[in-house]
């Protein structure tokens, strides 16, 4: 890739809005743009595995670039490159795609500015028939989709692919043609390709040229019964490829269930339960979700109330395990249970533990056996020697007395002292 600098030189103008720079010898006749000759050839001649073109104006700042390489595609088919996104970077490989027709289209808008990509839409999907998932077309695995367009749509660069990364073209192999007709169905097959379509916890994505066209997920499936798209809903019914979904009988049953949990917690933790619900034509509304045992109740109960028919709801509920600071509940496996609808769901959770910070619990060092039996002895030893130096005290006649005993045995003192000298008196006064 050297470097070259060329100077454009009009040779036809046109009321268009399209220009052609051509090399010499190039036929122009037919195409309705204008057309600017650069010479016998492009720079030194546009490389096919890879080069770089920049268009600048008459004061050389850059207008526009690109930088290509074959691996961006038409190499070496005949096929242009075209552009997606006029407001994108052109050097970005997403933004570039391989023409459709040979020779591309010069003075033309891209073909792929021409597919209305809003009106192709993923309609029904079948994730479990009755017979083999990995059946051989057209029976086993499909998904179908619908043109709203008013044009027939040519789905050459149109493909599936699932949550994992499994892709499915939509070619001969996998549908009876690529072009879906207008206000039209194509179903497309899995035709024994095996782990496209999940029973549990999936996805389904519809892509042109790695843009995301339309997706659809899903967390469970009942055998036999597709989804369909029926308004904004995604309703379980029995299945009517390239038919209208309406024509199908619907899945009346509801059901609820538990697909995503934490195994183990600990009390006082707030866990997120994740819940797949389909409401069919159930008259009720609420549904439960509680942690328990046999005996006692360790978390909040939440309660939701679902509204509608034949809707599908995939949410995350928080639930509340108790902190059980007194240590009231046993550490265990406990059941995680969810109810409501005519229908009900439990897995086991193993809560053990407690938040002790929470619970305001100091930690205490458990002493080795040896080292407790030496601590022990020495507390009996002070044990003994201050049993010995009561006992001396005892024997020693050292008595305590409360304040009030002091005082009555002054008294008592006193009185006889007072006593005696009055006998004394009258003794020696009997006496003279």
């Amino acid at each position: 890739m050297s470097g070259s600098i060329d100077t454009l030189i009009l040779i036809k103008k046109e009321n268009s809005s399209y220009s052609l720079i051509v090399e010499e010898n190039f036929n122009y006749d037919g195409i309705n743009a204008s057309i600017y000759n650069i010479g016998a050839t492009i720079g030194n001649g546009l490389n096919n595995d890879e080069d770089l073109i920049i268009l600048r104006d008459n004061k050389s700042k850059i207008v526009d670039l690109v930088y290509y390489s074959s691996e961006f595609g038409g190499n070496n088919n005949g096929k242009s490159l075209e552009r997606i996104n006029y407001n994108n970077f052109l050097s970005d490989p997403r933004n570039l795609i391989e023409s459709r027709t040979s020779g591309g289209t010069p003075g033309k808008e891209n073909l792929f500015n021409n597919i209305n990509f809003n009106s192709v839409k993923i309609n029904e999907f079948l994730p479990d028939p009755i017979d083999s998932d990995e059946a051989s077309m057209p029976n086993g695995e499909f998904i179908e989709l619908y043109n709203s367009d008013d044009e027939e749509i040519n789905l050459e660069d149109f493909y599936l692919e699932d949550k994992f990364g499994h892709k499915i073209n939509i070619d001969e192999t996998h549908a009876i043609n690529n072009k879906i007709n207008s206000k039209g169905y194509l179903t497309i097959y899995t035709n024994g390709f095996g782990g496209f379509l999940n029973n549990e916890d999936d996805e389904i994505k519809l892509l042109f040229n790695n843009i995301l066209l339309d997706k659809v997920m899903y967390s469970s499936t009942k055998e036999g019964f597709s989804w369909s798209k029926i308004g904004n809903n995604w309703i379980l019914t029995h299945p009517t490829k390239d038919e209208d979904n309406g024509n199908g009988i619907i899945q009346n049953k509801s059901s609820v269930k538990i697909i995503e949990y934490d195994k183990n917690a600990k009390f006082g933790d707030l866990i997120e339960i994740k819940l797949d619900i389909y409401k069919g034509d159930s008259k009720r509304n609420s549904i439960n979700l509680i942690l328990e045992d046999e005996n006692n109740k360790i978390s909040n109960e939440v309660n939701l109330n679902i509204y509608g028919k034949y809707v599908n709801y995939t949410l995350n509920v928080p639930l509340q395990i108790f902190l059980n600071c007194d240590l009231k509940f046993k550490d265990g496996e406990y059941n995680l249970k969810v109810s409501g609808l005519e229908d009900n769901d439990k897995k086991i959770i193993e809560v053990k533990g407690i938040d002790k910070k929470i619970c305001n619990i100091k930690e205490t060092k458990v002493e080795s056996s040896e080292k407790k039996e030496i601590i022990d002895k020495q507390e009996l030893k002070e044990d003994e020697s201050q049993d010995e130096v009561g006992y001396n005290k005892i024997n020693n006649m050292v008595v305590y007395e409360s304040t009030d005993i002091k005082a009555k045995n002054s008294i008592y003192l006193i009185f006889i002292f007072v006593f005696l000298i009055i006998i004394l008196f009258l003794i020696f006064k009997k006496g003279l």
